[in-house]
């Protein structure tokens, strides 16, 4: 009879297993450690940042369209647009007005 055998088991953390084994005779134990690493951090980029039109008359509205990767927070926008998602876009004349004065 085999006591070999093995297990599939998902490591979160640092962790040591214990395997104690026994019969009428006695026990005996063995241990191992596993580290896991932590998960790698990507930092965030912008992908893209696009306006359309680039050229307009005064008070006229553009679209701001924008898209990134591995943003854990949302994204601001300056020039009194605020906060907006992480991927989107937003038709604003405020925009306009404040870099045509």
């Amino acid at each position: 009879m085999s006591d070999d055998g093995s297990t599939v088991v998902h490591a979160f953390d640092t962790t040591t297993y214990a395997l104690t084994v026994s019969n009428s005779d006695g026990s005996d134990s063995c241990t191992v450690k596993v580290t896991v690493e932590p998960p790698e951090q990507e930092t965030p980029s912008c992908d893209s940042f696009t306006v359309s039109p680039t050229s307009l008359p005064y008070g006229g509205t553009v679209t701001l369209t924008w898209a990134t990767t591995n943003a854990d927070t949302v994204t601001t926008i300056n020039q009194g647009i605020g906060t907006v998602s992480d991927d989107g876009s937003t038709t604003d004349s405020l925009l306009t007005q404040l870099r045509t004065r």
